[in-house]
């Protein structure tokens, strides 16, 4: 079934239209300067990135001058530019500026207008309060659906590191490539394990394929246990990075099949108003439906859930790393520079 379809109704149950997007962009945070319509008809991918984490397991090193943690995203560690900056870059290799949208949380104003100021402001979408990854994933899909139905999305966390990025931007461009083709499938881009990681998701390819060519998923586990990890390292598992491409339905349809309640729920509160920072949490329908939400995984509630409707791609060396521990972190900076704790 072609996902769009499979998406297509709101908590009510009425068919749900995709609207136009929206005709303005700035250069800076509330300053408006042109149309950009034009500009979005001709780009149909998007790059999401996610920056409304909380990074507490990394508080200790991510100390601002005046003593308070400082979530990681907005952390450089003594190299120059933050996280959220060089994902920021990483996602223009795969879509154009004015198609690249970040995901905030309210409670960290201090530092996101900064780090986005030049960034159209209907694509800074602002979550009322952080609910887990799944929410945090959801919010620029619906308001994307809403403005570009059609399009292809890939989606990048802001705590990677990532030592040689071209390898990197080639692959989630042939993701890119890959998955604009299919209209129900989404695709992971998987990472050759190095250690049976128990912090990470990871994925279990069907068959072999092609070089550069994905495969279908036949087993997702989100950080197993250590004798799972094992067997799965064991078996040429590879890791989940949560680096992702697929048409906007087709992610959509992840949720439709998985976790349809609050598909509903934000189908029925997010429109195509985007989302001003300077309205804090982007509305009242929107701040209602975080304050009643449960906190969820996309790779545990999603992923889990829909393995049928995924494909991986395996990612050549590039040095990849997901900063979300002390330990990680460390390991990743010691060829950059030494990391600090003070940013």
């Amino acid at each position: 079934m072609d996902a769009t379809r499979a998406i297509g109704s709101g908590p009510s149950g009425n068919s749900v239209q995709p609207g136009p997007a929206s005709d303005e962009r700035v250069t800076g945070v509330g300053r408006r300067t042109g149309p950009m319509a034009e500009n979005r008809r001709d780009n149909r991918t998007w790059a999401i990135v996610l920056a409304g984490g909380d990074g507490r397991r990394l508080h200790q090193l991510s100390v601002g001058l005046d003593g308070r943690p400082v979530p990681k995203q907005y952390c450089g560690f003594g190299t120059g530019r933050s996280l959220l900056q060089r994902t920021l870059a990483r996602a223009e290799r795969v879509a154009s500026a004015d198609c690249v949208v970040t995901v905030v949380d309210r409670s960290h104003h201090s530092w996101w207008p900064a780090e986005l100021d030049g960034q159209p402001l209907d694509n800074i979408m602002v979550q009322p309060a952080n609910r887990g990854t799944a929410a945090g994933v959801l919010l620029p899909l619906v308001e994307l659906w809403w403005r570009d139905p059609d399009a292809t999305v890939v989606i990048l966390p802001s705590d990677h590191g990532v030592r040689d990025e071209e390898v990197l931007g080639r692959a989630l461009s042939h993701a890119v490539d890959e998955a604009s083709r299919s209209s129900d499938e989404v695709v992971l881009l998987g990472m050759t394990p190095s250690s049976p990681e128990t912090g990470y998701g990871w994925i279990v390819p069907d068959a072999h394929s092609a070089d550069g060519q994905s495969r279908r998923v036949r087993y997702f586990f989100e950080k197993p246990d250590a004798g799972v990890a094992e067997a799965l390292f064991l078996g040429g598992a590879l890791w989940s990075s949560f680096l992702m491409a697929g048409r906007l339905g087709a992610l959509l349809g992840l949720y439709r099949q998985a976790l349809p309640q609050l598909l509903d729920a934000f189908l029925g509160s997010v429109r195509p108003r985007g989302t001003r920072p300077d309205a804090g949490d982007g509305g009242d329908a929107l701040h209602s439906l975080y304050g009643n939400l449960d906190a969820a995984d996309f790779s545990r509630h999603v992923l889990e859930a829909a393995t049928e409707r995924l494909r991986v791609m395996a990612v050549p060396p590039c040095g990849w790393s997901d900063l979300g521990t002390p330990e990680r972190l460390a390991a990743f900076f010691t060829w950059m520079a030494p990391p600090s704790i003070v940013v």
